[in-house]
């Protein structure tokens, strides 16, 4: 579910997700392209956490508290271990290394079949 919201809001966005291999061995990451850099950063940020919370209280409420759990983690995880990578002038690359790139396809054609 975690990626599925993550999808959402880069759609809302229009931020790209994309495969992102780069600088410092970074291999085979899901790498989302924030095209005003670190000026939509916090927005972003905040929109996930919101998003995240917000499916998760709804979860609770439907006792499915380990799946709640479950997001939450994800979401601490993802935010602790984002670096960022310059795309040229304005547009920043936000990735993190235990975000592979074929585990986020996987997860989102689950839920799509769903």
């Amino acid at each position: 579910m975690f990626d599925k919201i993550l999808k959402e809001i880069c759609e809302e966005n229009e931020y790209e997700i994309r495969e992102y291999s780069g600088r410092s061995f970074a291999k085979d990451l899901m790498g989302i392209v924030i095209p005003n850099g670190m000026r939509s950063f916090g927005m972003f940020v905040h929109e996930l956490t919101l998003k995240v919370s917000t499916n998760a209280l709804e979860l609770q409420g439907e006792d499915k508290d380990s799946e709640a759990r479950e997001m939450y983690e994800l979401l601490e995880n993802f935010i602790q271990t984002l670096e960022f990578d310059s795309m040229g002038r304005d547009e920043q690359v936000l990735y993190s290394r235990e975000f592979k790139w074929a585990d986020y396809q996987n997860a989102i054609g689950e839920e799509e079949e769903d």
